[in-house]
């Protein structure tokens, strides 16, 4: 893993839907051109990384509504 995603500063915390305790963090490291995301509840878990394409894939699918759940 990249020491970048090593360093917690360089995570957000982002919480959606108002529910309480589920989170994740994010971390863009725009230098090595990666995204890091990992679950702000189990630090055990390991941290997904991305890719620029695939990170743009992603957000595009979400704002096409692709993943809403419904």
């Amino acid at each position: 893993m990249s020491m970048f995603f090593a360093n917690d500063n360089n995570f957000v915390k982002a919480c959606g839907g108002g529910t309480v305790g589920y989170c994740v963090a994010v971390a863009v490291d725009k230098e090595g051109g990666l995204v890091g995301i990992r679950d702000t509840k189990d630090d055990s878990k390991e941290t997904l990384i991305f890719d620029k394409g695939e990170w743009q894939h992603f957000i595009t699918a979400v704002k096409a509504g692709e993943y809403d759940i419904e």
